[in-house]
């Protein structure tokens, strides 16, 4: 069909259409583009099933490019990348909590939405995230040369602009996938992508691993970040095949302050949000001491770390994609109540090293960790978007998106760099005695997040999709 000069709107198959931004002949030349390029279109109401299926299999790609991109240039690559460099402890914890820091700036994704839509704002943003890689490589160089408190500042700086591109790319994330997923759809097919993005992080810390294992040197690592970053903007291209409603965007375009202010007074969400807040400081504060446990507590190589990580990625994998299912009948509250219980049993067996912990040991407790990390965000979603309605799913986001993990990071930044200090302060002379003693504390402060998970009202769904006799005994199991 063709787009004339003077059209306002182009009508699709089923009654829908696009809306192109303006009248002029050079923005209706760009929607003649997108419908040839199989980019994008932004529907009036609900996106149609056809485009749906489109859109799904978009997501599935970009889930497993940026599996792989973010193999390279996650928490663990930068972990084990700041350790390699020699900075100190509390940086690590720091590189931990900085993540959920970032989220700060997720509102300014809201404001991009509203001018290009949500699938075109994320698209962006992560094209910038992994520019931002880029900066943390030649902060590597700038160490290898000495130049350490410049290397520190632009690590930093690197980490941040990572973390926070990524946040202001996933403000509306959620309603996205909402928007090209029926109900019956959601818990599918955030397993599915999730499963897919840590399928492609297994794929690629594999290959990071023989890397390492045949050039053992910063240089390696480096040229692992790099190349993240590039994976990471072609993932973006899939990205902008994802079709959406002109809900989104219209919701972004109305002023934030007073839906942040009614969104503030459902108590419903604050109780998310502290599930959430607890979600969140696990993640920042239970991996990156692991990582100090096996690195500097007991001696492991770059290989054997990065070893581990593959098991961390390959449970979350298996986890995501055989889970997914069991979310509708048992209910996502459920699936992170034994999913927190894990990790904080994860954490717990730090506690009983009496020497420096065995290779098979701590890939149990990496898989473990992987494993529930997985469940937790994948059951958090799922419930967010069954329990909220679409028209709230949209502010809510952003306020869940944003106070939760900022809080935990700024928190968990403060916390950790202190437990670390603390640690050290009593055991100067056994590092391993230290992080046991770290891991103590972290458990007395984690372990609220349990009562608070169980607290959250249980879906409706649950109750109607189990029989009476199979739920009294999940009732006793969980």
């Amino acid at each position: 069909m063709r787009i004339s000069r003077g059209e306002r709107i182009a009508f699709f198959s089923e009654g829908s259409y696009i809306i192109p931004l303006s009248r002029n002949g050079r923005m209706l030349r760009r929607v003649r583009r997108v419908k040839r390029n199989g980019f994008q279109m932004i529907f009036q109401g609900e996106v149609p099933a056809e485009y749906r299926r489109r859109s799904q299999k978009n997501y599935y790609y970009f889930g497993a490019l940026n599996g792989i991109s973010y193999m390279c240039l996650g928490e663990n690559i930068l972990i084990l990348l700041t350790i390699r460099l020699g900075f100190p402890d509390y940086v690590v914890s720091i590189m931990g909590a900085m993540q959920m820091l970032a989220c700060l700036v997720l509102p300014v994704g809201r404001v991009v939405c509203a001018r290009v839509g949500a699938a075109r704002s994320q698209g962006s943003f992560w094209v910038a995230r992994n520019c931002c890689g880029l900066i943390v490589a030649l902060a590597g160089v700038l160490a290898i040369f000495g130049w350490y408190s410049l290397a520190l500042a632009f690590m930093l700086a690197g980490a941040f602009g990572f973390y926070a591109c990524r946040s202001a790319g996933i403000a509306f994330s959620l309603p996205l996938v909402g928007s090209f997923s029926a109900p019956e759809e959601r818990g599918n097919v955030l397993g599915i992508s999730v499963g897919l993005f840590y399928i492609g992080g297994t794929l690629a810390i594999v290959a990071i691993s023989a890397l390492v294992h045949r050039f053992d040197s910063v240089w390696s690592l480096l040229a692992v970040v790099v190349f993240g970053s590039c994976i990471g903007v072609t993932s973006s291209r899939f990205l902008l095949r994802l079709d959406e409603s002109a809900i989104l965007q219209e919701t972004a375009r109305k002023p934030l302050l007073p839906e942040v202010k009614e969104a503030c007074r459902n108590r419903k969400l604050w109780h998310v949000i502290l599930v959430f807040f607890y979600l969140q400081l696990a993640a920042a504060l239970v991996i990156p001491g692991s990582m100090l446990v096996v690195k500097r507590g007991s001696g492991f190589t770059d290989f054997s770390a990065l070893f581990l990580t593959m098991g961390q990625y390959f449970s979350c994998a298996f986890v995501s994609l055989t889970v997914a299912r069991y979310s509708q009948i048992f209910g996502p509250r459920r699936l992170m109540l034994v999913a927190y219980f894990l990790i904080l049993l994860a954490g717990g067996s730090w506690l009983l090293l009496d020497g420096p912990c065995g290779f098979l040991r701590a890939l149990t407790v990496f898989m473990l960790v992987g494993g529930a990390h997985a469940v937790l965000g994948n059951s958090l979603s799922h419930y967010f978007l069954q329990r909220f309605t679409p028209a709230q799913q949209v502010p809510y986001t952003i306020v869940l998106q944003a106070f939760a993990p900022a809080a935990a990071g700024a928190f968990g930044m403060a916390v950790s760099s202190f437990m670390l200090k603390i640690s050290a302060h009593f055991f100067p002379l056994v590092p391993l005695d230290s992080y046991r003693f770290y891991f103590a504390l972290l458990l007395l402060l984690l372990a609220p997040g349990y009562y608070v998970i169980h607290k959250l009202t249980p879906l409706p769904q649950e109750k109607r999709q189990l029989g009476d006799k199979a739920w009294q005994v999940v009732n006793r199991i969980l």
